[in-house]
């Protein structure tokens, strides 16, 4: 190690399968906690309380210049 150089032994003293095994899990946690918020706008976007104004706006391009 040269000097200046701050060694992290929590780190370093891992061996790199379980470092490894450490981080993939971490990327399947937030792969799977946006999923879940992905899956939560879509419901809230679509539901049921919605479709009244979406049936709505979606007769806005047929309406001649009516308020």
């Amino acid at each position: 190690m040269k000097s200046g150089q701050v060694q992290d032994h929590a780190v370093t003293n891992l061996p790199k399968n379980l470092l490894k095994r450490n981080i993939d899990m971490e990327l399947t946690i937030y792969h799977w906690l946006i999923i879940a918020a992905f899956i939560g706008v879509v419901i809230w976007a679509f539901g049921r309380k919605r479709k009244a104004r979406f049936e709505k706006d979606a007769r806005i391009p047929f309406e001649d210049g009516k308020d």
